[in-house]
């Protein structure tokens, strides 16, 4: 006797299309996620973040440091993304101009 196999998929209901899809998979933590740091280049999300120090390890200046349980940019950030790419929980955020906040 041959075994049976089923296969289920579920699909999202989506009114948007594709494109509407691709905007919810893609969005980055609002504020609403919990408090933010924002330094020169990278904004981070402490509420989001696991502390899994990816973003630490893949950096390649080593300019992101795990600091009182912060993560912190220091000098040397090219703003290559990596950090943001590798993200599990989409915690930081390269921003789109380097600037110091007030």
């Amino acid at each position: 006797m041959a075994a049976i196999r089923s296969h289920i998929w579920f699909a999202p209901v989506n009114t948007q299309g594709v494109q509407g899809l691709l905007e919810i998979e893609m969005s980055t933590p609002s504020t609403e996620a919990g408090p933010q740091v924002e330094y020169a280049n990278t904004r981070w999300s402490s509420h989001w973040c696991k502390r899994c120090l990816i973003c630490v390890q893949i950096c390649p200046t080593k300019a992101l440091e795990l600091k009182e349980d912060t993560t912190k940019e220091t000098e040397g950030c090219i703003r290559c993304r990596m950090c943001e790419r590798f993200c599990p929980d989409l915690a930081i955020e390269v921003r789109e101009t380097a600037e110091k906040d007030s």
